[in-house]
């Protein structure tokens, strides 16, 4: 199988780069194959910048994704895991609904 921090590391990237294209500002922290999405423009360090991140927008995108199966940790103060359960086409899928998200976001 893949190297799952190769793997993490690969969705993280293809994330940042969805979002991107609809023009919504996120920053994906990932440790191994651990992660944490956060809307915002600019680094999460702590805490405090945690507290600024747009929770408003994390709201839409987990309900928009937990109504098409997928199930993100419902706070952007928490991680959610990859794990080698996690197929190729369950990437596949995760990022093409969370793009369908992040348009969402877009529209306002």
């Amino acid at each position: 199988p893949a190297d799952l921090v190769s793997t993490a590391e690969e969705w993280r990237q293809n994330m940042i780069e969805a979002a991107a294209e609809a023009s919504v500002d996120v920053v994906v922290q990932r440790v191994g194959s651990m992660f944490t999405l956060f809307f915002s423009k600019g680094s999460v360090k702590n805490f405090d910048d945690a507290c600024a991140c747009d929770q408003d927008k994390f709201k839409t995108f987990f309900h928009y994704n937990l109504s098409h199966g997928i199930y993100y940790a419902p706070s952007q103060f928490e991680s959610n895991f990859m794990s080698y359960m996690h197929k190729p086409a369950d990437i596949e899928h995760t990022l093409a609904v969370a793009k369908e998200a992040f348009a969402l976001i877009a529209k306002g």
